[in-house]
Formats: C-alpha cells, structure tokens, sequence
C-alpha cells in the first residue's frame, strides 16, 4: 500500500579503497580507452572529474549515513577472503538465518 514501507536490511559489501581506485583505473584504460596515468586519475584529470577517492568515500558514507545501524551490515572484501566462514556467518546472522559452524564450514 502507498505509504507503508517495508525496512530491509542492507548489505554494504566495501573493498579498500586503494584497491578500488586501482581497479576502476585499469578497466578505465583498457575498456573504455581512458588515456591518463594514474596520477592524473586520482587528482581528477586537473578538474575533468571529481577525484575519485572521494567519489569512493561519498559513496560508501552515504549508505552508512541513510541507512540505521540495525539495517546496515558492512562487509569488507578483504576480511571475506581472509576468514570466509566467519563472514558469511556474520552475513546470515544480520539476515535472520543462523547456521551451525559446520555447515558453514561445508558451504
């Protein structure tokens, strides 16, 4: 109905920026044929663009800043690879949908 609204959960699923923007710069050159070095890339190409580090952290900011902290679950790319079963347990729990250790040790 017009009005009523359903709060889902969110999940932010973040890399390190670093690697972020070193990732957006090579598929920036080699896929859509952007011709700057990084250095450029990062300042903004002298006013081309808003620099990105800070399109990435605006980004990121505004999810964590419109979203209340019960709705909001934030995993980080590098602690999923470090620790995958803690993570995605983490994952389940913020959903509602608890799993023994060893079945997340099997999946």
């Amino acid at each position: 109905a017009l009005g009523s609204e359903v709060a889902h959960p969110v999940v932010l699923f973040v890399r390190d920026g670093r690697d972020t923007l070193l990732s957006l710069h090579h598929h920036l050159v080699g896929f859509a044929g952007l011709q700057v070095d990084f250095a450029a890339f990062l300042a903004g190409n002298g006013g081309a663009w808003p620099p990105p580090a800070l399109s990435w952290a605006v980004s990121n900011w505004s999810w964590v800043g419109a979203t209340p902290p019960a709705r909001l679950c934030v995993l980080r790319f590098e602690d999923c690879r470090a620790d995958p079963t803690r993570e995605f347990g983490r994952l389940l729990a913020f959903l509602g949908l608890e799993r023994a250790p060893s079945e997340l040790a099997e999946a």
